[in-house]
């Protein structure tokens, strides 16, 4: 009888010392913010956590509003956490991480990352018109640079029947203009007439996409962000 009641007694040291263990907090790299345009708080993505875990969000370090909680499903390894509209305009928030059987860790704060969104100080192409084996220099100064990872424009022309025929201009950036350059090529094959911009492409090196469309085209391009007068960069093939 003695023998069972130590070990019963040992059990539950043992239960209430694992419950007391403070859960892991979560490191800041594996902690990304992610807000629209206008800086208003969309989610938050919370990885190298498991299966179980529950992932909280606050928007103070010590009390603070809970703003949104979420539990790692599972076979995964991160999880986004949605925020509630109480703390959209929030620019720093605070996360911990509960695990199974533990207390809630100590909160690791992050501060929110402003939206991909590059802004363009120029652009220009060096003629506004080319014939056959011509190659027009296009290019873009774009005033932050914001981890731009690549740009490519889009280039259209409308044949009399209305029909479109494309080509695609990748602007890699110069190290020594600061400017993101490319060359739209004009061969035998290339349709005649005037060469509008239909939209501009930025990725970011986190994968994100930006588009400008050009704010003359009747169209809603899928994935525009903003509207621009792109007519500046027309290129006219005779």
């Amino acid at each position: 009888m003695l023998s069972i009641l130590l070990l019963t007694c040992s059990l539950g040291t043992a239960a209430a010392a694992l419950a007391s263990e403070a859960s892991r907090a979560p490191q800041p790299d594996s902690i990304a913010v992610y807000s629209d345009h206008d800086r208003v708080l969309q989610s938050v993505r919370v990885s190298s956590v498991e299966a179980g875990d529950t992932v909280t969000v606050y928007d103070g370090e010590h009390e603070g509003r809970i703003l949104g909680t979420s539990r790692v499903p599972s076979g995964e390894q991160s999880v986004d956490v949605e925020v509630s509209e109480k703390g959209r305009t929030a620019l720093k928030v605070y996360v911990s991480v509960a695990q199974p059987g533990k207390a809630e860790s100590t909160r690791t704060d992050k501060e929110a990352v402003a939206a991909f969104a590059p802004v363009m100080e120029a652009a220009e192409v060096n003629s506004s018109k080319a014939q056959a084996g011509d190659s027009v220099k296009v290019a873009l100064d774009l005033a932050e640079d914001q981890a731009v990872s690549s740009v490519t424009l889009l280039y259209a022309v409308e044949s009399k029947s209305g029909r479109l025929t494309e080509q695609q201009v990748v602007l890699v950036k110069n190290d020594v203009t600061g400017k993101y350059e490319g060359w739209f090529a004009a061969d035998s094959l290339t349709r005649r007439g005037e060469w509008h911009v239909q939209q501009i492409s930025f990725q970011s090196e986190r994968g994100e996409r930006f588009v400008i469309s050009n704010a003359h085209e009747e169209q809603w391009i899928s994935g525009t962000t903003e509207h621009m007068n792109l007519e500046g960069m027309n290129i006219t093939v005779q």
